[in-house]
């Protein structure tokens, strides 16, 4: 059973990151948390932004840029959270929060299945 307290430290979860499965569930993780924050889902907050970005490309962007206003191949998207009351630095701060807490949780999943096997 993986260190819940440090799970940095397990080497099954460090290969199980390091693996293809691992990095299609970060993938995932990312995709997540930003389908998460800015209510892609719904279709309704962002949805100029989803029509044309994947949920992927909006947490690259908004990573990559550190705002919530970004450009992808010289167009200029802006998301907004679906918690109003956040500002640029706390829906950043939050969705890295939410995408390590998907992450982990996708991953010590995946350590938990007999769908995977470990190199």
């Amino acid at each position: 059973m993986p260190n819940l307290t440090n799970p940095n430290s397990n080497l099954a979860y460090e290969h199980l990151r390091e693996s293809d499965t691992g990095k299609a569930l970060i993938v995932q993780s990312e995709s997540d948390a930003a389908i998460f924050l800015f209510d892609l889902s719904s279709g309704d907050l962002n949805s100029e932004v989803s029509k044309n970005l994947t949920a992927h490309d909006i947490y690259m962007a908004v990573t990559l840029s550190s705002s919530l206003k970004f450009e992808v191949d010289n167009e200029t998207y802006a998301v907004i959270p679906y918690y109003p009351f956040l500002n640029d630095d706390d829906a950043l701060e939050l969705l890295a929060d939410v995408r390590s807490r998907i992450e982990d949780s996708l991953l010590f999943a995946a350590l938990n299945s007999d769908a995977i096997f470990l190199p």
